[in-house]
């Protein structure tokens, strides 16, 4: 180590720095080490640097991408009311913000007692593409989803907002991306079910296209030698965000159809594997249900770039750190074949 860099203690909640012209006897390095260590593990297994993080879901993101994605961050609160007032609806559960704060919704009844889920959000453009998925979505057929049974939009002051009033779909699996108890539990007839159902929404028309050709095929050439060869039938209508709190048990649902267009075949099962990699018993049993999309040419690929885009939101602080090395693992075991 070079005498201009060596490590300080700091505080134990607080980072270990590396500070110039300080030298240290070497006990102290060792524990300055073993600190170090200790406090990268810490942060792997608890998700994120709350000492009272519980669990494989309780990993937030400390930023949002809402603005990014061209939704605002503000006033959902207020919207919601909005909305409510419009629909004759009125709320009577916790809001759900999501992952990244883009919307506000929860559950509603009508006057009759019926009940549904409302989800109210604002646009910077009324031509967001999140939006336009989530519309085009609204006309697939025979696959298990919420059914839109009413949308507005308005305006408040120069702000273009939108409600969505859908069936409400209870028994959601995980209360965040990873699988975990829950997910493991799920029967072989709701994984048959699942497994049909995507394959029932790969034949779907649809015009929208999620993942880029292009983008696809430079990194084919990127990580492969011999890459397959790209048809158009290779890509087809997927749900681009299949994880395990955007699904539902024992009656079987997918939600949150933001992200709908087309993706190369297996993308949407190499997705939920990766959100289940750490359970290795739970990972085999998807692999054997979707064996027969996961094999063919362009799903050997597909999957694997739905394991890289996992690890992509990881390395970006969008995902918990604990589930880097299991991820790692399951790209490494998928590569190996094609190596």
């Amino acid at each position: 180590m070079s005498r201009h860099f060596l490590p300080t203690i700091e505080p134990f909640c607080g980072p270990v720095k590396f500070r110039r012209h300080i030298r240290l006897p070497r006990p102290l390095l060792r524990i300055t080490d073993r600190f170090r260590h200790y406090r990268l593990n810490r942060i792997a297994r608890d998700g994120n640097e709350n000492p009272d993080a519980a669990g494989i879901n309780a990993f937030r993101p400390r930023g949002s991408n809402a603005a990014q994605l061209g939704f605002f961050e503000r006033d959902h609160s207020s919207r919601f009311a909005e909305a409510c007032s419009a629909l004759n609806v009125r709320q009577v559960s916790d809001p759900n913000t999501g992952y990244g704060t883009r919307s506000y919704g929860a559950k509603v009844i009508d006057q009759s007692g019926a009940t549904a889920w409302l989800k109210v959000f604002g646009l910077i453009s009324e031509s967001n593409e999140r939006w336009k998925a989530e519309t085009e979505a609204d006309t697939i057929t025979e696959v298990p989803k919420p059914t839109l049974l009413r949308q507005i939009s308005w305006r408040h002051a120069d702000e273009f907002w939108v409600a969505r009033l859908t069936t409400f779909v209870a028994g959601i699996v995980e209360p965040g991306p990873w699988a975990d108890v829950a997910a493991d539990g799920v029967e072989m007839s709701w994984l048959k079910s699942l497994s049909t159902s995507l394959e029932i929404l790969a034949q779907q028309p649809c015009s929208r296209i999620h993942i880029q050709t292009g983008i696809f095929e430079r990194w084919l050439k990127r990580h492969f030698r011999h890459p397959p060869t790209i048809t158009s039938a290779d890509w087809v209508p997927s749900h681009n965000d299949l994880q395990w709190s955007n699904l539902s048990h024992p009656d079987l649902s997918l939600l949150d159809w933001e992200w709908y267009g087309r993706s190369p075949r297996g993308y949407d099962q190499g997705t939920l594997i990766a959100y289940s990699c750490h359970n290795a018993e739970l990972a085999a049993r998807l692999e054997r249900e979707f064996h027969a999309v996961l094999e063919t040419d362009i799903g050997i690929y597909g999957k694997l770039f739905a394991a890289h885009t996992v690890r992509n939101a990881i390395r970006n602080g969008w995902l918990t750190p604990a589930m880097t090395r299991p991820v790692e693992r399951l790209i490494e075991r998928w590569e190996a074949p094609l190596r």
